[in-house]
């Protein structure tokens, strides 16, 4: 039973950038006043901040050096490739400080909401308190139960790693599979999702693709705002011309030149790190991923860009456009706020970067830039994880389907598996899915039906002949010559329309 924190409908509220140490207070007294840092003397350890007005409770962990040293044993328990003491394989990163965010929000909760005094990490075999927090997921914080599948799975890791009793892991499994089943059953299609407007499809995306283009080439002047509509036209291209990211792959993306064969280029420092390297004549490209969320699994991803294939017109437009985002981060440079300077000379290399220089530093601050790209453009604010599932509901629905090999290249690109392709990214309703298999029935059921129906003896004629039928629906000409035993109407001259006057006669 693994989780995707891929799903939008999966996730946690977005996690506020800052957070402040207050002493613990009611919700409504946290708003109603400024929050300040609590007394030194008092032992406040519970991080409460208002995000999109829901309460977010944040533990600061490093209060306690022996809940430190737990986490940091659990991470490293689950992220060593080999270990004798676990079962299954590792996780990757991002999957484990995931866990321990959602571990850290539930002693929060107990700190705050249950009056646990001392934090350890074996409160999540409380079943009690954990049942409490679900409660309060569901009632107070209106959490779907995607989401609190995604707790329950992080508190099972965390008891497998504890060792805990076996009934009480047992009893969380169950409700594990409850929430899962619960999530499967809920409506996850486009039509939904662009109900509430958090969808767009690919043929749209692609005009918002045109659509900033023609910004960024009317955009004036102003260095500085070519360089912001530069920028965001080529995250754009990134994200439509090769199969969508993750928001980390294209956050922490970085740019260099070099004279190096790029079929043999890695990275000199650290491998675990995302790479657009361009060759100085910028006759072609190298996309190297090092740093995805299944980079253990499958190693990084190297996809090349060269200028004598179809890929050419999207070398041409990223270089350009990364030219123009370098203009941006030398007039940052020259701002004269030191902190701006600081922020920008270590990242000059950055494919992106904030409206002061500073990098992307949360995955939610990528998303709301994201957002705000096509909140502009097509009113509709949707994330790189929307992107990533309109991209492969088109090619599911296109009426020139690919065959299965493509798209699983298609989904080894994504850097994910066949299975969560179909799982996660498939936002076809259940109606969409079977129409392809009704149609397939359908049209064996009337090729069959028209082979006994050419089989049949055809029907016996009354007036004519089956001859002179057949010549009759052939020949185009209404003046066809009689046949023997036929009858035939002879108009007189006289005959008017209402004075008719006709000798039938038998030939």
């Amino acid at each position: 039973m693994q989780q995707s924190t891929d799903d939008p409908s999966v996730g946690d509220a977005a996690e506020p950038q800052a957070v402040t140490i207050i002493s613990e207070v009611a919700p409504q007294a946290a708003e109603s006043r400024p929050l300040q840092p609590a007394n030194s003397a008092t032992p406040a350890a519970t991080c409460i901040c208002i995000s999109r007005k829901r309460e977010v409770l944040l533990f600061d962990a490093s209060l306690f050096p022996s809940l430190t040293a737990e986490l940091s044993a659990m991470k490293k328990y689950f992220e060593e490739p080999l270990s004798t003491s676990r079962r299954g394989a590792h996780l990757a990163e991002s999957t484990v400080a995931t866990t321990e965010r959602r571990i850290l929000t539930f002693l929060g909760f107990a700190k705050l909401h249950a009056g646990a005094s001392n934090p350890e990490l074996r409160l999540v075999s409380d079943l009690e308190l954990v049942k409490r927090f679900f409660h309060y997921l569901e009632n107070e914080r209106q959490s779907s139960s995607g989401n609190q599948f995604a707790y329950c799975l992080s508190f099972l890791r965390a008891m497998r790693y504890l060792k805990s009793d076996s009934d009480t892991i047992k009893t969380v499994q169950q409700w594990c599979r409850t929430y899962q089943k619960a999530y499967e059953r809920k409506d996850r299609s486009w039509q939904r999702l662009e109900a509430e407007g958090k969808w767009l499809a690919w043929d749209a995306v692609l005009e918002v693709l045109k659509q900033q283009r023609e910004l960024y080439e009317s955009s004036g002047p102003c260095e500085l705002t070519r360089a912001q509509e530069s920028q965001k036209y080529t995250v754009l291209l990134l994200y439509c011309s090769i199969p969508p990211a993750r928001s980390k792959e294209y956050r922490e993306l970085r740019v260099t030149f070099s004279r190096q064969n790029l079929a043999t280029w890695d990275p000199v420092s650290n491998a675990a790190s995302n790479w657009l390297v361009v060759q100085n004549d910028h006759s072609r490209a190298l996309l190297y991923l090092g740093a995805h969320k299944t980079s253990r699994k499958t190693g990084p991803n190297r996809i090349q860009l060269n200028s004598t294939d179809s890929t050419k017109v999207v070398l041409d437009q990223l270089v350009h456009g990364f030219c123009m985002s370098g203009q941006r981060r030398l007039t940052e440079r020259q701002r004269p706020s030191r902190h701006n300077r600081l922020a920008v000379s270590g990242n000059l290399n950055l494919h992106a970067c904030m409206l002061r220089g500073e990098p992307f530093g949360t995955s939610d601050s990528w998303t709301k830039y994201i957002q705000s790209i096509f909140k502009q453009l097509a009113n509709v604010a949707i994330s790189s994880n929307a992107l990533r599932s309109s991209f492969v509901t088109d090619l599911l629905t296109s009426r020139n389907r690919p065959s299965d090999d493509l798209l699983a290249e298609v989904a080894f690109a994504m850097r994910h598996s066949s299975r969560e392709q179909s799982r996660t990214y498939d936002r076809r309703s259940s109606a969409d899915k079977v129409t392809r298999a009704v149609a397939l029935t359908s049209e064996r059921v009337a090729t069959a039906l028209d082979v006994t129906t050419a089989a049949a003896p055809a029907p016996v004629a009354t007036t004519t002949s089956s001859k002179r039928r057949r010549r009759a629906d052939d020949d185009d000409d209404d003046n066809v010559a009689p046949e023997v035993g036929d009858i035939v109407g002879a108009v007189d001259d006289s005959s008017t329309l209402r004075k008719p006057f006709v000798h039938f006669v038998i030939v």
